[in-house]
């Protein structure tokens, strides 16, 4: 039997109302890399969200690689509105 294509899992959820927010969908991550990518996007100056995958309606076979120790989540981000947020800045370097 053949695994399902990442993308299909991660396309397996529903995010409409989140695009529809301006939200866009980067990809799955979990782990150590999580903080690591949100905190990327937030030096480039993007809003960011990460979402549980839910178990609900994947197929069996994505439990295998999505269960464990590690929580994989979805990651967003979107650009603040005009006005909102700004990039942080960098910190001087000798």
């Amino acid at each position: 039997m053949a695994l399902p294509v990442l993308q299909e899992v991660v396309g397996a959820v529903t995010d409409a109302p989140l695009i529809a927010a301006g939200w866009e969908r980067r990809f799955l991550v979990g782990g150590d890399r999580m903080a690591e990518m949100i905190a990327l996007y937030r030096e480039l100056g993007y809003e960011v969200k990460a979402e549980a995958v839910p178990r609900e309606g994947l197929d069996p076979s994505c439990d295998s690689c999505l269960s464990g120790q590690v929580a994989h989540h979805i990651l967003y981000t979107r650009r603040p509105p005009a006005g909102g947020a700004q990039r942080p800045p960098r910190e001087e370097r000798s």
